[in-house]
């Protein structure tokens, strides 16, 4: 019989062995990146449709094309891998000397980092579709304007602190007891 040992995976039941745990910790990262990646690509596909249909109200009519669907989800898979590996390597400091908010900031802002990034490589590589150079489209991202790069860099920050919150809430009180309080009657 295996070692026993204390998980870190939240929700772990006490006494599993180590093939046991790594098992139940594996499921439960693969349910968080299905989870994750569905979370990003709804809020990425919004805010798609919203664009697309702001540039039809002003003339510039522009279908949104499968391949917009394809990088959306290629996207929100990255950024949910992203967001999970950097969890696991650089947890936050949950039961350290400050509170909570201060680590869910720093986070935060290196995780926006990372989506603007990818963001401006999916630009670059819609452009190499469109035949515009790849170089050309990631320096037209957000047709360069300082004021709507800082938008969509709040908007961007905003659904990703609350997947950090989610996240330090479900290790703090853990999965079962979040899906007793927001599906349960009270």
């Amino acid at each position: 019989m295996g070692h026993t040992r204390k998980s870190a995976t939240p929700g772990t039941p006490p006494g599993m062995t180590r093939k046991e745990s790594f098992k139940h910790g594996l499921l439960h990262e693969v349910k968080k990146f299905i989870l994750f990646t569905f979370y990003f690509w709804i809020w990425f596909y919004a805010i798609n449709l919203y664009t697309s249909a702001l540039l039809e109200a002003n003339g510039m009519a522009q279908a949104l094309p499968a391949y917009t669907f394809l990088f959306i989800a290629l996207k929100a898979a990255i950024i949910a891998k992203f967001l999970i590996t950097a969890e696991l390597v650089f947890p936050m400091g949950l039961k350290k000397k400050y509170p909570l908010i201060f680590s869910l900031l720093a986070h935060s802002l290196v995780y926006l980092a990372v989506v603007l990034l990818l963001s401006v490589l999916e630009k670059g590589m819609e452009g190499l579709v469109h035949h515009k150079g790849f170089i050309n489209s990631m320096l037209a991202f957000e047709h360069a304007d300082p004021k709507l790069i800082a938008i969509i860099a709040f908007i961007y920050w905003l659904i990703i602190l609350h997947c950090l919150v989610y996240a330090a809430v479900e290790y703090n009180i853990g999965g079962k007891q979040i899906r007793k309080i927001m599906l349960e009657k009270s």
